[in-house]
């Protein structure tokens, strides 16, 4: 019994970790995004 109690701390562990990874997945994404659209909105100067 104290076995399946283990096991479903872990699990809640597990997706708390998820969680927070999806969090920081979003956060990044969305970094990202307006990275890139900074980037597009720049002028390409080509050197010599």
């Amino acid at each position: 019994m104290s076995q399946i109690f283990i096991k479903d701390r872990q699990i809640n562990e597990l997706k708390q970790q998820l969680q927070k990874a999806n969090q920081n997945n979003q956060q990044l994404q969305s970094e990202n995004a307006s990275l890139k659209s900074e980037l597009e909105s720049q002028e390409v100067v080509n050197c010599p």
